[in-house]
């Protein structure tokens, strides 16, 4: 093994745990483990949650590891749209004004991140937008800090699914459909060159 990363992905019934390995051939999958929550996470369970995650860890081999966390898509506010083509020093402004005509609730209440992919030939900037309400946020590091982690990114688990496919699908014409499926929702993502 040449080494490992550690995905949870938070639900609202569980907090699951998927061991990614690189090896020389790629890219694997190892160790999983599922441990159900009692009841769905709230701010009047935080220890509920951070012992879930602890007992998550407790089941992989190895000391040192980097954690990555998937969302639940409940809780990301995702929008995609296109804009104009842009200098690069504009885009965030640009990007914030745009937003505001496809959110509900004001920016400043989210901590947010954006992709933008320049389409020349379409003359166009494409943004994929993901924000978390701040109180939301504030909640998940209270857990992560109980459990004594601390991950290196927070993403939608649609963002996630997508990623997985594409460390082990390199055809860059293909499609691949991925269903997730909870006991309360199901999302589909199809993700294509990235």
């Amino acid at each position: 093994m040449w080494g490992q990363s550690l995905g949870i992905v938070l639900r609202p019934q569980a907090v699951e745990l998927i061991q990614l390995q690189r090896t020389w051939r790629g890219f694997g999958i190892g160790e999983t483990a599922r441990i159900p929550l009692e009841k769905a996470p709230q701010a009047d369970a935080p220890l509920a949650v951070a012992s879930a995650i602890q007992g998550a860890l407790a089941t992989v081999r190895g000391g040192t590891f980097k954690l990555g966390v998937a969302l639940s898509v409940q809780d990301v506010l995702l929008r995609s749209f296109t804009l104009p083509p842009l200098p690069k020093a504009e885009w965030q402004t640009a990007i914030q004004f745009e937003v505001r005509k496809h959110i509900p609730f004001r920016i400043e209440d989210l901590i947010w991140d954006f992709h933008a992919t320049e389409q020349r030939s379409a003359k166009r900037l494409l943004v994929v937008f993901a924000g978390i309400r701040t109180e939301s946020f504030a909640r998940l590091q209270g857990w992560f800090k109980d459990a004594g982690v601390r991950p290196i990114f927070l993403e939608p688990s649609s963002f996630s699914l997508a990623r997985l496919v594409q460390e082990t699908d390199k055809s860059p014409t293909s499609f691949t459909a991925i269903v997730d499926v909870e006991s309360d929702a199901a999302q589909l993502v199809i993700a294509k060159d990235h």
